[in-house]
């Protein structure tokens, strides 16, 4: 018996430990099991927080990379390795953390905190490039044309972080600038002056809103402002058929301000500042010699006299512009713009800078210094197809200087009745020269891929003198109104207003052929205008002539 107790004793205790075998495993095998579960969890949490951060900025990727598709060669690889160092940056973050610290700091509520926060400052870092390479992008489509674009693109790479909410109203607002460009470039009249108008509206307005322009090192957005600000006002006038004096006035005040603050080794730059300024007081010049010449008709009516000695007798000439301000502010102007255009060719010797040189000597109609710049222009590297025009119509402006032609009225004759018969031979020769090749460049002009408006009724201008003075008789006449009716059919398309060289050259078509009503009906548009130019004498030579 007592063995078989044993036995039961010994059986007992193998099963209890057995049991207790069971249940030390079960227990090691659940606390196994949890610090397991725990690795994988902690292991994945910044796996986790990175693909989500990285989800939500996945449309912003998509954007950048169809720019980088559009952009030239360069741009996109920049962007690309700026984008994959914050992809990298991003991720050895979270691989650093997890491997340098162990479970119990992980576990951390404070370490999980900073781990998120260096993962949302290294996005906030990816996204604020993303804008930046925008607004970059919008500054460089204009950088083939205006140097200043590239000028600014250099300023703003320099700096490492402007507020993300400043740099998104910048990109927006020098998109605008852009289309502005555009619209100037297409004359697209209209487009350019009211989205000048809406553009200088928000200027005043970002400069409210950026407080940061009161800080030094943010001193590049503000003269981005101004040199945008001077910029709007140029463009907003020189297509308008009315020009505000003084906003041109502001826009040269801007822009020598800010000439003052770049380095005078860049000398492209300087051409291209130096071109803006002297290109904008040639057209105060030329804005207000015409509108001298208004204001001389106008004084000579009675009632414009009557007029000018009440204003007199009430004010007793306080405060009042007189005649010989307007001529000294004119020549002051003349000399500014001869300057500042010289300065830029010699800086920067582009052919836009010696065409517009040129067209300031022949706004005070030195027609040989404009032709001679205007040769310059044509040799210079960048060529601009505007080019031919413009030689074409200043040998024009020449030839008919000589013939007395702006003169005619004042001699009560017309187109037909001017004669070579009384220019010596060697005088008659040149004219003739200048018909001619005026001719030979305004064919090339209208032959051009993307001819400009004005070429076709220069070209016109040319047959009517090459019929009058060259023996080219009625068929360089047609040919003068074929291309008239060609200028027609364009401005009926686009719905503008034709402009006065066009409402001219149409009026001295049929003067040259005597057909004085129609003549005079086009004169009384001319009259109708702002600028009469000789449409009154005209009107009393036409009367005498339908008379006679």
């Amino acid at each position: 018996m007592n063995g078989v107790a044993q036995e039961l004793d010994r059986k007992l205790l193998l099963r209890k430990g057995k049991q207790m075998r069971r249940g030390k495993f079960k227990v090691r095998s659940k606390n196994s099991m949890g610090i397991l579960v725990l690795i994988v969890f902690l292991a994945l949490i910044p796996i986790i927080i990175c693909l989500t951060e990285l989800r939500e900025q996945h449309f912003i990727f998509q954007m950048i990379c169809e720019s980088i598709k559009e952009k030239q060669t360069g741009a996109g690889d920049v962007l690309g390795i700026s984008i994959l160092d914050t992809i990298l940056s991003t991720i050895s973050i979270a691989v650093s953390v997890w491997i340098g610290l162990n479970i119990y700091n992980v576990y951390k509520k404070e370490d999980i905190e900073k781990l998120l926060e260096q993962v949302e400052k290294s996005t906030e870092k990816m996204v604020y490039e993303g804008e930046k390479r925008k607004f970059l992008w919008s500054l460089e489509k204009g950088e083939y044309m205006y140097e200043i674009c590239r000028y600014m693109c250099d300023q703003f790479e320099t700096l490492e972080y402007i507020p993300m909410d400043v740099m998104k109203e910048l990109t927006f607002f020098e998109k605008r600038i852009y289309w502005i460009y555009n619209a100037y470039e297409n004359r697209r009249k209209k487009e350019c002056i009211s989205q000048a108008i809406k553009a200088l509206e928000d200027v005043p307005q970002l400069r409210r809103r950026l407080d940061i322009l009161e800080q030094p090192e943010y001193s590049v957005v503000s003269s981005y402002l101004n040199i945008r600000e001077s910029d709007l006002l140029f463009y907003k006038n020189i297509v308008s058929s009315s020009p505000n004096k003084e906003e041109y006035l502001k826009s040269i005040e801007i822009y020598k301000g800010e000439l003052e603050k770049i380095n005078k080794n860049d000398k492209e730059l300087c051409g291209y500042m130096q071109n803006t300024i002297g290109y904008t007081y040639k057209l105060l010049c030329e804005d207000n010699t015409q509108q001298k010449e208004t204001d001389i008709q106008k004084e000579n009516k009675w009632y414009h006299k009557l007029w000018k000695n009440i204003v007199r007798y009430c004010i007793k000439g306080e405060g009042t512009t007189t005649t010989k301000d307007t001529e000294n502010s004119i020549e002051d102007w003349k000399r500014q713009a001869e300057i500042y255009l010289k300065k830029s060719v010699e800086n920067n010797p582009k052919g836009r800078y010696h065409q517009n040189l040129g067209a300031y000597y022949a706004t005070i109609r030195d027609y040989d210094k404009a032709l001679e710049q205007y040769k310059l222009a044509f040799n210079a590297e960048k060529r601009d197809d505007k080019i031919y025009n413009l030689i074409g119509s200043v040998l024009l402006y020449r030839a008919e200087m000589k013939l007395g032609i702006s003169e005619r009225f004042q001699k009560g004759i017309v187109l037909s009745e001017i004669t070579l018969d009384k220019i010596d031979e060697e005088e008659r020769l040149n004219i003739q020269n200048d018909i001619k090749h005026a001719y030979e460049w305004l064919n090339l002009a209208i032959k051009q891929v993307n001819p400009i408006i004005n070429a076709y009724y220069n070209y016109s201008k040319a047959c009517i003198y090459d019929s009058l003075f060259l023996g080219g008789g009625s068929q360089k006449m047609n040919e003068a109104d074929k291309y008239l009716n060609t200028v027609e059919i364009i401005w009926n398309m686009n719905d503008s207003q034709k402009p006065k060289g066009y409402l001219y050259t149409r009026r001295n078509y049929w003067e040259a052929n005597k057909e004085y009503d129609k003549a005079l009906e086009i004169n009384q548009v001319i009259m109708n205008g702002d600028n009469s130019g000789d449409a009154r004498a005209a009107e009393r030579v036409y009367d005498s002539k339908k008379r006679n």
